[in-house]
């Protein structure tokens, strides 16, 4: 929980970093040139100016920053760093940021699901990420993780909203009908509460949400 408020601080640094660049830049909806992507590297200088500006900023947030675009290959930036090198607070800034980024929208690419973001992840094992945080980090979410859309045996569609103690979906919020196809009113259903116990309604199949027009922040209040 330390650590998750401690890259929260980097993420709002971040965002406030970014608004010294191109406002061009960063909305542009194509592949940057390396000339822009040179500027766009800069964006951790910024955030360390930012930071110099507060008091009591503890080493970990620091860390973090530097090393959240670092890769245990070495082919990360901005200086390369190869797996030691690169602290323990930097890979797990990394997992988080890389985790956040596939699963939102952005100018230049649209948003994966979750579950396709946890087999992309999981593909760049010791690649881009260290295995051992890698490997905690993907089991704690889940190989169905909270926001993904689902497909249940039911006949509905819904949103993951919690995951039982083997980190298995326990709760789907149904908010579509695929006989119907149609939109209905939201409504939980449990799924494997009990790790021992088969449900009654299963996750038949991931669904792309925005084929039926559903977004996961619609139906989380």
């Amino acid at each position: 929980m330390l650590t998750l408020r401690l890259f929260a601080s980097v993420h709002y640094c971040l965002i406030w970093s970014r608004f010294r660049l191109p406002s061009a830049m960063v909305s542009k909806t194509t592949k940057m040139t390396s000339g822009e992507f040179d500027l766009f590297r800069k964006h951790i200088q910024f955030g360390e100016q930012i930071l110099q500006k507060c008091e009591g900023i503890p080493k970990a947030v620091y860390q973090m920053l530097y090393d959240h675009h670092e890769k245990v290959d070495g082919s990360g930036y901005p200086e390369g760093k190869q797996d030691k090198e690169i602290s323990v607070y930097g890979k797990v800034a990394a997992i988080i940021d890389a985790y956040d980024a596939m699963t939102s929208d952005q100018a230049h690419k649209s948003s994966m699901g979750p579950i396709e973001a946890w087999r992309k992840m999981r593909e760049e094992s010791g690649l881009a990420f260290d295995k051992e945080l890698l490997s905690v980090f993907l089991k704690h979410i889940g190989n169905v993780p909270v926001g993904s859309c689902v497909a249940l045996s039911n006949g509905r569609v819904g949103f993951v909203l919690t995951l039982n103690k083997v980190f298995q979906p326990s709760l789907v919020r149904q908010v579509y009908s695929l006989t119907n196809k149609s939109f209905i009113e939201p409504t939980d259903i449990e799924l494997n509460k009990f790790a021992n116990l088969r449900a009654e309604v299963v996750i038949e199949k991931e669904v792309d949400p925005k084929s039926l027009k559903l977004q996961f922040i619609d139906h989380i209040s």
